[in-house]
């Protein structure tokens, strides 16, 4: 398991220094964020001198291993727009993000799997095939189509939620169900297939034969065994939620992390775009790295495959 574990962990750490030196060209490749600050009536001077100011008139390597050296010591250096830390921009950002997606993964988890078995309790009925049509529907609708459709039903013709911005519940409600809708897809899907699967099983027709109450065979014995593919593919949809947010939080003016990143990329911000996207990258990765270790304590074959 040690052996794994290491395996593992240098995979996770060779993938975020890629990460970094991706994103850190890509950025610079959108344009030189010197024009943009200075104006247009600026002389060859003063962008020398903002290039120099900004660190930017270096080599593009020594800017990136500098970058590198900065981010191992926790100095993410100073946002261009905002002309303020990093760290603290990003901070303020983190709380509405988190919020937004804990919110939408917790409304995905507890539609998909119970409908999910509905729809395996009610195989081959009219409940069954619409579960499955919202199923469909929900993994191929992009999220920012369901966002401009939901502000103009709920926000413009029945005036029942605000259009966009952060505040109380009824902020929440529009975005948290549109990031949702593409996890909740998912698990229900897979909900619905494992528990056909499990239901199926000769140990719940034994269940059945000895009397036992149909309600206490689905929600006691077999749905336990059903959720262990649930509960996988539940952490790789948290993750995902992340890349979503990116879009919902615009359609929605949502002012967390994936809003933050959307202005600073137009602005070229490259300190800010940088350090947000190696902050969802080291997310992830990380998600990914545990849900390994967990599999790899729960069967041997993974260890040693």
């Amino acid at each position: 398991m040690l052996s794994f574990f290491l395996r593992r962990l240098k995979l996770a750490l060779i993938t975020i220094l890629g990460v970094t030196l991706i994103v850190f060209v890509a950025a610079r490749l959108s344009g030189d964020v010197v024009y943009s600050l200075v104006g247009d009536a600026a002389n060859t001077e003063e962008i020398d001198t903002m290039r120099r100011q900004l660190g930017l008139d270096r080599p593009v390597w020594m800017q990136y291993f500098t970058y590198v050296g900065n981010v191992a010591q926790g100095d993410f250096g100073r946002s261009i727009r905002y002309q303020r830390p990093v760290t603290d921009v990003i901070a303020e950002r983190v709380p509405f993000t988190v919020q937004l997606g804990l919110t939408a993964f917790f409304v995905s988890i507890v539609l998909g799997v119970s409908l999910g078995i509905l729809a395996a309790r009610t195989r081959g009925s009219f409940v069954d095939g619409a579960v499955r049509t919202i199923a469909v529907v929900g993994q191929s609708m992009p999220h920012f189509w369901i966002g401009m459709m939901a502000i103009l039903v709920f926000a413009v013709t029945l005036r029942w939620l605000p259009t966009s911005g952060a505040g109380g519940l009824s902020h929440l409600v529009m975005p948290a169900l549109t990031l949702a809708t593409f996890p909740m897809a998912a698990i229900l899907r897979i909900t619905r297939s494992s528990m056909l699967e499990t239901l199926d099983a000769e140990y719940v027709k034994f269940l059945r034969v000895k009397g036992l109450a149909e309600r206490l065979i689905v929600w006691k014995h077999a749905l336990r065994n059903a959720l262990i593919p649930v509960i996988a593919l539940s952490g790789i949809q948290l993750g995902n939620l992340l890349g979503g947010a990116v879009i919902v939080e615009t359609v929605f003016s949502w002012p967390g992390l994936g809003n933050l990143m959307v202005e600073s990329i137009v602005s070229r911000d490259y300190p800010v775009i940088q350090s947000g996207v190696l902050m969802i990258a080291v997310f992830l990765i990380s998600l990914n790295f545990l849900v390994d270790l967990i599999f790899g304590l729960i069967d041997p074959r993974i260890r040693y495959g």
